[in-house]
């Protein structure tokens, strides 16, 4: 019986180092992959950064050059309305100085 007990004792301690053992290499394994996991999702993280960063500044981009054809498009109206009445101008200035030659 003791013979018996101390050869289960034996058998039972060795499978209880080899367990520890395989927990140690499983938490090892375990820890790496999410170190894996960790490093692969700042990776993709900083990607994520760098997309919308270059998506806004093509955003801003093209709002500055529609802005630019907008004002463009504008100040050329403007001019144009500025020369019109530029023009009736003159003509009322020709129009008042004819009426006071008249009335002279």
């Amino acid at each position: 019986e003791v013979d018996e007990f101390a050869s289960t004792r034996d058998k039972l301690d060795l499978e209880l180092r080899e367990k520890k053992l395989l927990l140690k290499a499983s938490r090892g394994d375990h820890r790496r992959r999410v170190d894996d996991v960790n490093t692969e999702f700042k990776i993709e993280t900083a990607e994520m950064k760098r997309e919308h960063t270059r998506k806004i500044k093509e955003a801003k981009a093209h709002m500055r050059a529609l802005i630019d054809e907008q004002l463009a498009g504008t100040t050329k109206q403007t001019a144009a309305e500025n020369e019109r009445m530029e023009g009736e101008i003159a003509y009322q200035v020709r129009t008042t100085l004819d009426v006071i030659d008249r009335n002279e």
